[in-house]
């Protein structure tokens, strides 16, 4: 999806603006208002689930639990044996020694995040279970054990570093247990508040869809949880705006944004690969404003820095939760890709219709960021309009609005990613009666969300190449 530099010069030509019209919008990405409604509405909404929920309902509390633990005290590298699974897959079981308090998870309850918000509105009768840890004494304990499992393996450590710094002041303070977790639970809530309150500060167009986003309920219940969620889609987020604001102003990428996406696709990379996809969206910026060599630096340092640490840890120490076997589903996969690849497509097809199933009050908050997404559509539909030729040619058209075209195809890869994980190791490939694939949920997508905001990138972006290059020439 590189730029071609002659279809953006026709398109300058064609749209009427040359290097004198073209302004950035300027003034716009100050914008306090957005921001004290972001923080108003999503703070308003964090103290309500650490209120009422405790910190350990939650799904998959024996991983996050665990996780945040285990990177609190530094046991990350705790050892690990070999064994098989249910489903027939070896697997690596970590032994992870601590504090009995904290590693017993008294009162945890395993809940989807839909249902956590649920138990939110009629009352978790869990919380006073959770709170007796806070009365037990400090006995030094090894999990997983016969009736206690640990997950703490199954995700690169860092992924947890928010979580984990609040657990270990708590730790360090001598703070009881549940208040321990719930300050894991306000160190994660600030720093997805502090990030994407940047993001919005930052985006000079579409402010007021980054609020919606934000401050929707099922986003903020996971960001004030201790899963790490909150933090993908926060950096997914300043991600989006930064890049934006530097397709808007139509300058070339400083050496800290550079760095800054980095470290953003290196961190989405660790947590799940597919999300690290939206970011390859710098490889359709004109060479005006990433040169192909930066744009090879910055995906290639991170995704180097990846290998060398992901790999040795995924070997010696990370685990793997699946309920198929994922060889058979592998071999599946290679014989029958056809097959595979439609089951895909057509369980892709299916995620509409997940939204009928939702409680009542699902729906309200993407209605919400629906409007406001086309109102910011309509907006930019009116301003693209006053400055595009009735007739343009299709390599034109492409090459005005190639954020959209895409972000639309590393998203639609990003979803296709997410259900081929999830027929390696959530579904039995073999069953030839399965008529689309299982485990898929709503949340996979809200890293995603951020991208709608492309959207409303000009369509037109002046190229200055053919003037760099004479100058170069002439020097």
């Amino acid at each position: 999806m590189e730029a071609d530099s002659s279809h953006e010069d026709d398109s300058a030509q064609s749209s009427g603006l040359n290097n004198g019209d073209f302004k950035p919008i300027q003034g716009h990405r100050y914008c306090v208002l957005p921001i004290v409604v972001f923080l108003i509405l999503c703070l308003a909404q964090c103290s309500w689930f650490l209120v009422r929920l405790g910190p350990l309902t939650s799904p998959d509390p024996d991983m996050h639990g665990p996780a945040a633990y285990t990177l609190a005290t530094g046991k990350i590298f705790s050892p690990t044996h070999k064994e098989f699974d249910g489903a027939g897959n070896q697997v690596l079981r970590q032994s992870l020694d601590g504090d009995e308090r904290f590693l017993y998870l008294s009162g945890k309850t395993n809940v989807l995040d839909i249902g956590a918000i649920q138990l939110s509105i009629k009352g978790d009768a869990s919380i006073q279970q959770q709170k007796l840890a806070n009365s037990q004494p400090k006995v030094n304990v090894t999990i997983p054990d016969a009736h206690h499992a640990n997950r703490a393996n199954q995700y690169f450590p860092l992924l947890y570093a928010p979580q984990g710094t609040g657990l270990r002041i708590g730790l360090s303070i001598h703070l009881s247990p549940y208040a321990s977790w719930q300050l894991a639970r306000i160190t994660n809530i600030i720093t997805f508040i502090i990030i994407w309150g940047v993001a919005i500060w930052l985006i000079p167009r579409g402010k007021w869809v980054l609020v919606a986003i934000g401050s929707m309920p099922s986003i903020v219940y996971l960001l004030s949880s201790l899963m790490p969620d909150g933090l993908i889609i926060a950096l997914c987020g300043l991600f989006t705006a930064m890049l934006i604001r530097t397709i808007v102003d139509n300058r070339h990428s400083s050496k800290l944004e550079c760095v800054i996406y980095s470290l953003v696709l290196l961190y989405l990379l660790y947590g799940k690969i597919f999300y690290a996809l939206p970011v390859l969206i710098i490889f359709a910026l004109p060479h005006t404003l990433m040169n192909i060599k930066t744009k090879i630096l910055t995906v290639f340092i991170p995704v180097t820095v990846f290998c060398v640490t992901f790999i040795p840890w995924e070997l010696y120490f990370g685990g793997l939760l699946a309920i198929a076997n994922v060889k058979s589903n592998l071999h599946d996969i290679v014989s029958d890709p056809t097959r595979i690849g439609s089951l895909t497509l057509h369980s892709i097809m299916q995620i509409p219709r997940m939204f009928i199933h939702q409680p009542i009050w699902f729906f309200p908050q993407f209605v919400l960021l629906l409007t406001v997404w086309l109102c910011c559509a309509i907006n930019a539909l009116v301003e693209r309009s006053a400055n595009s030729q009735k007739r343009v040619l299709f390599s034109q058209w492409l090459s005005r609005n190639r954020y959209c075209v895409t972000i639309l195809m590393l998203s639609f890869s990003a979803v296709m990613c997410m259900y081929g994980f999830l027929a390696l190791t959530w579904n039995d490939l073999g069953n030839n009666s399965i008529t689309a694939l299982g485990g898929f949920q709503l949340r996979y997508i809200y890293p995603l969300l951020p991208c709608c905001v492309f959207a409303f990138v000009p369509n037109t972006v002046v190229n200055k190449e053919r003037e760099v290059n004479l100058i170069a020439a002439n020097a």
